[in-house]
This record gives C-alpha cells, sequence and structure tokens, in this order.
C-alpha cells in the first residue's frame, strides 16, 4: 500500500478535500456497515472480549490467549478496516492521511490488505478524529439484518465489540498507477489496541479481490461479477469480463483495443526468459508463404534489363 506520489502527478485543483471537508458529504447510513460481512470478516480484526464497549454475550465467549487477556487500549491510535475490498486495495497512504488531516496523523501502520493503523500526536486527537469522522452504530444491529441472518450468515453485534462506522468514506486523492481519483471505500473505526500489531511481514502479494482493477474508479459494489460486455478488436469481437479475479495484470480474454486510450497490460509486465515467441524457422516460413501469396496476386514480377 505504501506510494509516494510525485508533485508532477499532483494538480491542487485534482485533490479532493479531507478532514473539514469531509463534512459537505452526505452521510452514510450505519446499516451499510454490515454490507460484504461473509467477504471481509475473515480479515477484520476484532479487538479482544476483555475490551469490548459491552460483555460479549454467553455465545460469543470462548477461550483467549494470554495475550488477549493482557490487552490495553492504545488511546493515541485508530484501526480502521475496511468493508469494500476492491477500492480499498487501491488505497495509499497519502489518503488516508488526507481524510484524518485536521487532526494532526503522524503516520500509518499497515497491518493487511483491510486494516492499518492510524497514530496521532496524542489520545485527544485521536479521540476527536474519532468521534467526528464516524458514527455509533445501533445494539443490537437492526432488525432488518438480523431477522435475514442465518446459521451460517450471523449478523455480529459491532457496536458491542466497540466498533464506529465512517460517516463519509475514504477517497482516492489523485491518479496514479495503483488506482484512480475519486476511488472510495467505507471504513469500519475503533480505538487501537496492543494486539493490533503485524505480527510478521508478508512474503508473498495476496490473489486481487473480486471486481479490483487500477483503470477504473471503484466504489461499493465493485466486487460483485458484472456481465460480460462485448467490443470489436482489429475486425473481432472479443469479450471482455470485469468478474472475479479479472484484473488488469491477469486479463487474457480478448485482445488488447488500441483505440481505448489505455495502456497496454503487457507494458507494466517486466520481459520473461520464458516468454512465447516465433523461432527463426517459423518466421522464414511466414514470410516465404507472405510473398508466394503477394505474388500470385499481382502476377509475376517484372524483368528489368540493364541497356
Amino acid at each position: 500500500h505504501e506510494g509516494n506520489n510525485s508533485a508532477g502527478d499532483q494538480n491542487p485543483q485534482d485533490v479532493e478535500g479531507g478532514g473539514d471537508n469531509m463534512g459537505e458529504e452526505e452521510t452514510l447510513s450505519v446499516v451499510q456497515a454490515w454490507e460484504n460481512e461473509l467477504l471481509t470478516r475473515p480479515h477484520r480484526k476484532d479487538p479482544p472480549r476483555v475490551l469490548w464497549a459491552s460483555p460479549p454475550l454467553l455465545e460469543e465467549q470462548g477461550e483467549m490467549t494470554d495475550e488477549e487477556q493482557d490487552a490495553t487500549f492504545t488511546p493515541e491510535k485508530i484501526h480502521i478496516s475496511a468493508i469494500d475490498w476492491a477500492a480499498f486495495k487501491q488505497i495509499r497512504t497519502d489518503d488516508i492521511m488526507a481524510y484524518f488531516a485536521s487532526y494532526g496523523p503522524s503516520y500509518v501502520e499497515w497491518l493487511g490488505e483491510l486494516s492499518c493503523n492510524i497514530l496521532f500526536q496524542d489520545k485527544f486527537s485521536a479521540a476527536r478524529a474519532l468521534q467526528n469522522l464516524s458514527q455509533q452504530l445501533p445494539s443490537p444491529p437492526p432488525e432488518e439484518l438480523t431477522a435475514q441472518q442465518t446459521d451460517d450468515a450471523i449478523i455480529p453485534d459491532l457496536a458491542r465489540m466497540g466498533w464506529s462506522f465512517c460517516q463519509t468514506p475514504i477517497r482516492k486523492q489523485v491518479n496514479d498507477r495503483y488506482g484512480r481519483r475519486g476511488t472510495n471505500a467505507r471504513i469500519l473505526m475503533r480505538v487501537a489496541t496492543s494486539v493490533d500489531v503485524l505480527v510478521e511481514k508478508p512474503t508473498h502479494w495476496p490473489r486481487p479481490p473480486p471486481g479490483f482493477t487500477t483503470k477504473r474508479v471503484l466504489g461499493p459494489g465493485s466486487h460483485v461479477r458484472q456481465k460480460k460486455r462485448r467490443r470489436k478488436s482489429y475486425g473481432q469481437t472479443a469479450e471482455i469480463g470485469f468478474g472475479e479475479g479479472n484484473d488488469d495484470n491477469n486479463n487474457n480474454t480478448g485482445m488488447f483495443d488500441p483505440t481505448s486510450g489505455e495502456e497496454h497490460p503487457a507494458l507494466s509486465r517486466g520481459l520473461r526468459s520464458e516468454r512465447g515467441g516465433y523461432s527463426i524457422e517459423e518466421l522464414q516460413a511466414e514470410r516465404a508463404g507472405a510473398d508466394r501469396n503477394e505474388g500470385s496476386m499481382v502476377g509475376p514480377p517484372e524483368v528489368i534489363t540493364s541497356s
């Protein structure tokens, strides 16, 4: 997620404001906090039960590790967890710093694909940011949600755990190689704890989330599989899909359209020794065939004699 934008990439008129300007947007409905629950739950780190805002129910209780039992709050940090996976993958450190800019964030600690900590100068700044940029969630969850839950899709009481929901989404500020300006992702927020740490640095990049691309503005619902559309390319009709796992670096359905104005996907890849191609024999055979075809169309070549 780390990515610094050069001064040449950033036009002050193109940057959407964070902090104080966030209040100009319409406040999100709290019901949205539970969207994508099944998709993002495995990546969300709920606080230890000893730190929940209210005691867990009997069915929510269970064994805790020694670290969880000894966990404490880290009040100068806010922990966030995104619920729009594909969109949040375009978000960078600069976008998060801009979102909290009015409250003096110091730096961002990335913990995973969907979560990070934001450190502030003191606990008072962090508390103001949490108070002004988030909204309380209902406890228990709204009846319209709990009425639809099943044994496989239980609606968690996020408020009891200490989570709150953003008033407005985090927005990407500028176009860069990671994504497009205007991409927005909704987040859950809470006070960070002593167990919100990066235990081990990842050794590989995970597979892109459903619906992810760096070429379009993303937002809520980008993970939903969209219908394929047809596009003509070099006189042929190719199907271009935008479904699960179909990102710009892994799109081998159809041909590249040079009239699209987009960068050819091969330009973003490095050269590989095993990259496919023609042998010299194949090229010579193809050239000989082309010469024969041309000869059959225009007749025998003209014989030029010297005077």
